[in-house]
């Protein structure tokens, strides 16, 4: 019997995704399965750097640590941040681990070991208070209806518990009863409840559908799409919605990046510095995991000691002692 080729199962997973609804994840399949041919067919160099290069056809039988790292090593050279590199690596175990289940792959103990199938937090995410209070409170000289609609959206995203935007769009109007939102999260089914205060109940209402046939809370998505198209409305929006979030940064003086996800950080990190327990942001984000919390919050534990830290040795070297104060979203 012929062995199957790698990448044409990871095709074939994404096509079984596709058909379950599954856009998204399908779409990173594919993606990887695109990067490990590129790899294949020996396109290896980056930066006048080399490295070896593998010229045969992979199997799911001829997977080794050896490929595999080497491939790891080939997407740092070309400049691919570590977050990419683990879904691509993610995505190869997870279609391992589906072709060993499959009778069609040999079970290697610890093959993925030696490569990085995780995520890493390279660069800030969360915003600091004075850019929350500028982006909401400042003086921005009037706002274009664009981008008005855009800051009320984040700003329903942060009263939300820090709810991404494809909770937000994917809100329906049966969502949203007795004062509280009641959904499942879009990406892992998990349950959230959340208050509605009265500023974000003007919001819902400001920026509701024209039509009353539409099902949704807001009007981001099309009425009358499911499926694939659906999917593709909302990648539309999403896309849009991140080009007027750089706008706003712009006109509202704010440096950081900011993106769709960063009221999701910016909560989190605000709930931390609140003291409020790891257990209940996780929960209030929807994560399945407090793990995938601990990723979120990792990064600005280390500023939180390098503050500690700049105060001892003031005190130490400097006799200047300075009480810790931990930064507040809100006074």
């Amino acid at each position: 019997m012929k062995k199957k080729l790698l990448t044409l199962f990871v095709r074939e997973v994404a096509a079984s995704l596709e058909k379950e609804g599954h856009y998204g994840t399908a779409h990173v399949y594919r993606s990887t399965a695109n990067s490990f041919e590129k790899y294949i067919a020996g396109e290896c160099a980056c930066s006048g750097n080399r490295i070896r290069c593998e010229k045969r056809e992979v199997t799911m039988y001829s997977l080794s640590p050896g490929l595999l790292k080497r491939y790891e090593e080939w997407l740092r050279l070309r400049g691919l941040s570590w977050d990419t590199v683990g879904t691509y690596l993610h995505t190869l175990r997870a279609t391992y681990n589906r072709g060993v289940e499959a009778g069609i792959a040999p079970y290697v103990p610890r093959l993925f070991t030696g490569v990085f199938t995780g995520r890493a937090s390279e660069r800030k995410r969360a915003l600091d208070v004075k850019d929350v209070r500028s982006i909401f409170t400042g003086d921005t000289g009037g706002l274009s209806p664009e981008l008005e609609r855009a800051r009320a959206f984040l700003e329903l995203m942060l009263r939300f518990q820090g709810m991404p935007f494809v909770d937000l769009a994917h809100l329906q109007k049966s969502d949203y009863r007795n004062g509280r939102l009641v959904l499942r999260r879009q990406k892992t089914g998990v349950r959230l409840s959340i208050a509605v205060d009265r500023r974000a109940a003007e919001l819902l209402a400001l920026y509701a559908p024209v039509s009353p046939a539409s099902p949704y809370l807001l009007d981001i998505l099309p009425e009358n799409l499911n499926g694939k198209g659906l999917y593709t409305a909302y990648q539309s929006s999403l896309r849009q919605f991140n080009m007027r979030l750089k706008c706003l940064a712009s006109r509202c003086g704010v440096s950081e990046k900011v993106t769709s996800y960063s009221m999701r950080y910016t909560w989190a990190t605000q709930s931390k510095y609140c003291g409020v327990p790891l257990s209940v942001i996780s929960e209030g984000l929807g994560h399945s995991s407090i793990k995938t919390t601990e990723i979120y919050l990792k990064r600005y534990e280390d500023s939180l000691l390098d503050k500690a830290n700049k105060l001892t040795m003031k005190y130490v070297f400097e006799g200047v002692l300075k009480r810790f104060v931990s930064v507040k979203l809100f006074d």
